[in-house]
């Protein structure tokens, strides 16, 4: 979610914000109360039953167009089964959490480095920054793996937002790897072993 001047110009008054939420659930919370903090804010501003002045988009079409960037796929069509933010952990000493978002498809799982325009620097993006808008989301592929190849979905006992991914190696003579992830609590953490476990199924059944 952004929030963007209507002149599109950015001024010492103006301010962008991205909000990460993590679910949809609770983008749809957050933008009720916003919406209800801008009625009571500014009561004689016409908020009261316009929908020109406050706009709840629904930005899917625009994650998958960034995945389909990032994969270098321009015809990009599978369906996202699941859609979380969170943060890649290492069990080393010194080594800190990393925001990542994680995409599930029918077919694959991807781990990716997600930015926004507005969240850092638009020039820091991979892209033309003339065409940039805030808002904009550019993803890089950190790691990626075809959903037969998880071999294990799992919460750790100890910590119920920690979820742990096992994947098999590609080759013969490689070793299997592991991607950590701790998720804001542990509704997320459940959902995404769930949806991780159902596509694991369908793609034997298939």
């Amino acid at each position: 979610m952004y929030v963007q001047p209507e002149n599109g110009l950015m001024s010492t008054f103006d301010y962008t914000y991205v909000i990460f939420t993590c679910n949809q659930r609770r983008t749809i919370q957050l933008m009720q109360s916003l919406q209800q903090a801008a009625k009571e804010a500014s009561p004689n501003n016409g908020l009261e039953g316009s929908t020109d002045t406050i706009l709840v988009e629904n930005d899917d079409s625009a994650i998958t167009k960034a995945v389909g960037h990032a994969l270098s796929r321009d015809d990009f069509s599978d369906d996202i089964l699941h859609y979380q933010i969170l943060h890649q952990t290492w069990q080393l000493p010194g080594e800190s959490d990393a925001r990542r978002s994680i995409v599930l498809t029918n077919n694959e799982v991807f781990l990716f480095h997600e930015t926004y325009a507005g969240d850092i620097l638009a020039w820091a993006m991979d892209m033309d920054t003339s065409n940039v808008c805030f808002g904009d989301i550019s993803m890089r592929t950190i790691a990626s793996a075809d959903i037969e190849n998880v071999t294990d979905s799992s919460i750790a006992k100890e910590d119920p937002k920690l979820v742990t991914l096992t994947i098999k190696s590609r080759s013969r003579l490689g070793w299997s790897s592991s991607w950590t992830l701790r998720c804001r609590d542990s509704e997320n953490a459940e959902r995404l072993v769930e949806d991780v476990r159902k596509a694991q199924k369908a793609a034997i059944q298939m």
